[in-house]
């Protein structure tokens, strides 16, 4: 609809009068990337700053023995997910399990050894890419700055078998 219209006026007037109020999201490129993240726009990690190569290969059986002790617990879901193969870091699959409100654990599974790690914790969910070892916590376009710090973004990067923080609130 065209807003040179009495009723695309309106409407637009309208579409304003709630962005304004707060009733629909900002676009995107009008979104202030630092408020959500502490982090100046420009120097955000991006997953192409941390490049992993895919590895095609049939993913091995768990290894729930030689694992954290928390994958037995998880077992069923690990055992799921598995087969699918790696969707993060290369030769990695990241599962995530809802536990509770507000509230996510992760684990990765290694598709070459069967092994599982511990994975950052998360209240928005990750995002992540199978040629990157960069993993976003809180995913930065459902996090609100003016809501509990547990929901703003954190950005890590897996190193052999261990996550490091690079962005983002750090949590005790």
């Amino acid at each position: 609809m065209r807003l040179s219209t009495p009723v695309g006026r309106c409407l637009g007037g309208i579409a304003l009068f709630a962005l304004a109020l707060g009733f629909l999201p900002a676009p995107a490129d009008a979104r202030d990337p630092d408020s959500r993240t502490g982090v100046p726009a420009d120097t955000l990690p991006r997953f192409d700053d941390y490049p992993a190569e895919p590895v095609d290969k049939a993913p091995a059986e768990i290894d729930f023995e030689n694992s954290i002790e928390q994958a037995w617990m998880f077992r069923t879901t690990l055992r799921n997910a598995a087969p699918e193969g790696p969707n993060f870091a290369g030769h990695w699959t990241i599962v995530t399990v809802g536990c509770g409100t507000s509230c996510q654990i992760s684990f990765i599974i290694d598709t070459l050894s069967g092994r599982v790690y511990d994975a950052p914790q998360s209240t928005l969910g990750v995002l992540h890419r199978t040629d990157s070892r960069l993993l976003i916590v809180n995913d930065p376009e459902l996090s609100d700055p003016d809501g509990p710090a547990y929901y703003l973004p954190q950005y890590w990067v897996l190193d052999g078998t261990e996550f490091r923080q690079i962005a983002g609130p750090v949590f005790d």
